[in-house]
């Protein structure tokens, strides 16, 4: 087995399924490597591209990210992170995922965060594996392994629900990082925290105290909006109107696929593609604790590079193309 494929392969089914959709549209998902040019994601991508060009289908170069400075440790829990968002897993694949994890160092917190539960699960799954590397925590920071006390058990809380849930949710890194592969950078995040910034790594980013609403909106925008009901309609209305006066250059908006509300049709008026994740996400809140709403997700982009976006979220559900109105009109449907 390669290094870095720590979680098993795919069945024959769902290689074929794979192989079948690179032969129609080439490798969507960039193949990230190490420094040392080690596969750290994407092995059966290569493989199958590899497979197909030897039968002669013809067949783009796949695009490459290499990471750097990362431990041993980190980048197969990198791999693993990855494997987790893609992969349809059972119960008890993603509790030897959570295990293997904390065996090569990933706190109770950064282990919930990945998998997409509370860090009580994460605690309870794994707090008999034995660790002697330093643990790396969902703050990104070392700590030694024998001060990881146990997490107090969070307050669960339903949000969302009917959009009046709380406001700071957090989008997890791998969707952030799609947006900005497509972006290329964020220059605003209109609805941030210093804490969320750090993943988003937004040039300027508007806090609760800073009003976003108030301020201006310019550039390339990455948007997760406050839900509460009397709040996400502003937000997004707001963006939307920057977007079709000229003032943003390109947007990618995470909302709930709320279709039947003004604010979701009003973003649809603008919007050039759209993509339906084909689970629910679960956002991270600052005190570590996860969850998912009760309803879909949807990401929208505004702008003139939907190709790339389309590249870049396809592996996470359905990218359709908007058709409204009269638009409509001029297309072979």
């Amino acid at each position: 087995m390669p290094k870095y494929q720590v979680c098993r392969a795919l069945t024959p089914i769902e290689y074929e399924a794979l192989k079948a959709d690179i032969a129609e549209n080439g490798v969507l998902v960039p193949v990230e490597v190490d420094e040392n040019g080690d596969i750290l994601d994407g092995h059966h991508r290569i493989q199958a591209w590899q497979e197909l060009s030897g039968d002669g289908v013809p067949l783009p170069d796949y695009a490459r990210l290499v990471r750097t400075g990362l431990t041993e440790e980190q980048k197969r829990n990198h791999a693993r992170k990855l494997n987790m968002l893609r992969r349809q897993m059972t119960r008890e694949e993603c509790e030897q995922v959570m295990r293997d994890m904390r065996q090569d160092g990933m706190s109770y917190r950064a282990i919930a965060a990945a998998v997409g539960v509370d860090p009580m699960t994460a605690y309870h799954k794994t707090s008999g594996v034995e660790i002697s590397t330093p643990v790396i925590g969902s703050d990104g920071k070392t700590y030694p392994a024998q001060q990881q006390p146990k997490p107090e058990s969070p307050q669960r809380s339903v949000f969302v629900a009917n959009n009046s849930g709380y406001n700071e949710w957090y989008t997890p890194e791998p969707y952030i990082e799609a947006a900005r592969r497509v972006l290329e950078r964020i220059d605003l995040d209109p609805a941030s925290s210093a804490q969320a910034n750090e993943v988003v790594q937004a040039t300027t980013f508007y806090t609760v105290d800073d009003d976003g609403l108030t301020q201006n909106w310019r550039g390339k925008v990455w948007l997760n909006p406050p839900y509460a009901t009397g709040v996400v309609d502003k937000f997004t209305e707001k963006l939307a109107g920057h977007y079709d006066q000229g003032d943003i250059e390109e947007a990618i908006v995470l909302v709930n696929n709320a279709t039947e509300t003004n604010w979701f049709q009003r973003l649809m008026r603008s919007a050039v593609f759209v993509c339906f994740p084909q689970s629910r996400i679960r956002y991270w809140r600052p005190d570590g604790d996860t969850n998912s709403p009760l309803q879909g997700q949807a990401f929208l982009y505004f702008g003139n590079r939907g190709q790339s976006f389309r590249r870049e979220f396809a592996p996470f559900g359905a990218v359709v193309f908007v058709l409204l109105g009269d638009d409509c009109n001029d297309q072979d449907v």
